[in-house]
């Protein structure tokens, strides 16, 4: 499975070194009148082992002043995702180009059975068309194919809505965007990856895409889902979180709200003599108090050492779950291997050696320290001018 995996990866660097009068793999120069450009892929699967392709454009302008209209939606079922993609050319108007296809869904179901992974994203990594940044998503509830026709309207494509979904993933920080690429290389490394997951929210304007979670894959195959709080606390480890809000009640019944501005994250390997025994996290995170509703004095001191406790014990407990999580299951989702090999070159072969056996016993010791800074209070200001 690993050699499969670094194989894929490794195709389409070696895809361009071939002689220059091997031509048959490169594209055919196409009129661009004629071309409709596919943006967003959907893998589901179909009845008896077979894929079903769902591929769609953005939304098309209306001609000489018209109202615009909704995306091209095509989809085709084969027993590979090349047959079902190559069938798909037969219902277009025009080539049908998967040369911009920017996003790749993947529906649960589809990735459910052994080497599944490899197998559906093998089209993407061999096509010349296709490319290896595509961002992956994961969706669970629902098929890739529903993400897709459910979301497309002559307002907005499913490509759109997804472009400002991976803009807006650091604003909670329950996720990150993931490439093919990215995506490959953590599975090539240990057998496993982490996606963001991808539902269908109703709204007042119709259906919309959101995610607040991330999955995680192993043996090359759709595992489980992560709850919202395990996920912001696997981008805080990971040094992916941007932003991100928290919600306290204090004693005295105050509700504050913090907005996460930044962490730090210190990773001490325990060592007696050859064995890796133990490990020491070290968290510290930043965050500004957002908002107070209630009694609280935060100018005191000890209001704002209570809001720190309160703070650090929520996270810490929610990431002493995570990684209880990645022991008992034995996947090291979040590639603390690859972590302390860079740390420690020496003992790279004698970690990636014995590492699925020292890792579900491991000592893991977590400690979160915190800093809040209380923000701009203008109410205070005018007590005090008042005075």
């Amino acid at each position: 499975m690993k050699k499969r995996l670094i194989s894929l990866l490794l195709m389409l660097s070696t895809l361009f070194l071939t002689s220059c009068a091997q031509t048959a793999v490169l594209p055919i120069a196409r009129d661009i009148a004629n071309i409709q450009l596919m943006r967003t892929m959907a893998l589901d699967r179909g009845k008896d082992g077979t894929v079903k392709v769902t591929v769609s454009g953005d939304v098309r302008p209306g001609g000489e002043g018209g109202s615009p209209q909704p995306p091209i939606i095509l989809k085709q079922e084969g027993a590979t995702v090349f047959g079902a993609a190559l069938h798909i050319q037969t219902y277009g108007e025009g080539y049908v180009s998967f040369g911009h296809i920017s996003q790749c869904i993947l529906s649960a179901e589809a990735a459910s059975y052994p080497n599944a992974v490899a197998d559906l994203l093998d089209f993407v990594v061999r096509d010349f068309e296709t490319r290896i940044s595509t961002d992956f998503y994961v969706t669970e509830e629902e098929s890739a194919a529903k993400i897709v026709t459910e979301t497309a309207s002559e307002n907005q494509s499913t490509t759109q809505r997804l472009e400002s979904l991976r803009r807006d993933f650091g604003l909670e920080s329950n996720g990150w965007p993931v490439t093919v690429r990215e995506f490959l290389l953590d599975m090539s490394d240990n057998g496993c990856g982490l996606v963001p997951v991808l539902k269908l929210e109703k709204n007042d304007d119709g259906t919309t895409i959101v995610s607040s979670q991330m999955a995680w894959f192993q043996e090359s195959r759709f595992w489980e889902t992560l709850t919202p709080a395990q996920s912001r606390e696997a981008a805080i480890l990971e040094e992916k979180m941007e932003s991100g809000a928290v919600e306290l009640r204090l004693r005295d019944g105050t509700t504050v709200g913090l907005r996460l501005t930044g962490e730090r994250c210190e990773w001490e390997p325990v060592w007696q003599g050859d064995r890796l025994t133990g490990l020491n996290i070290r968290v510290h995170l930043t965050a500004d108090l957002a908002e107070e509703q209630g009694k609280a004095d935060f100018y005191r001191s000890e209001v704002m050492d209570e809001t720190e406790q309160r703070f650090n014990g929520v996270i810490e407990g929610q990431m002493r779950e995570l990684l209880h999580l990645s022991q008992k299951e034995g996947a090291d989702f979040l590639h603390i291997r690859r972590r302390l090999a860079v740390q420690c070159p020496s003992k790279h072969r004698i970690l990636e050696e014995n590492w699925d056996e020292w890792f579900p016993a491991l000592d893991i010791r977590l400690t979160v320290a915190s800093e809040i800074q209380r923000s701009y209070d203008i109410a205070r200001v005018y007590e005090e001018e008042a005075q």
